[in-house]
């Protein structure tokens, strides 16, 4: 098969490429990002064998107690489009370091 017929998506393996002309970003802020991914998804699975520790520190019942993870999973839910519309237009990056800063402010109130 000549060059000119080939599929457009095959290519050789052997071909040179030209090397990426955009810039790797800082080693940091993908650490601090990668870090705040993990807690993102680790959250989701912490909240159910906590339940009791909520019960006895919160001194309310178990029933209010699943109640909150079940408005905080519902919430998950119904946000999760909204950041991602909102990263697609204005970048992953700035949305999580957005989303980073509103987690500390809010940690700090």
């Amino acid at each position: 098969m000549a060059a000119e017929e080939r599929h457009p998506v095959m290519f050789d393996v052997n071909e040179q490429r030209p090397a990426a002309t955009r810039p790797e970003p800082p080693r940091t802020s993908t650490g601090v990002l990668r870090a705040v991914g993990f807690l993102s998804f680790f959250d989701r699975l912490a909240t159910a064998p906590l339940l009791l520790l909520a019960v006895r520190d919160l001194h309310v019942s178990m029933a209010v107690a699943v109640q909150l993870v079940t408005a905080y999973a519902l919430l998950y839910a119904v946000g999760q489009p909204v950041w991602g519309v909102l990263s697609d237009r204005i970048g992953r990056r700035t949305v999580l370091l957005i989303a980073l800063a509103g987690m500390v402010s809010a940690g700090a109130a």
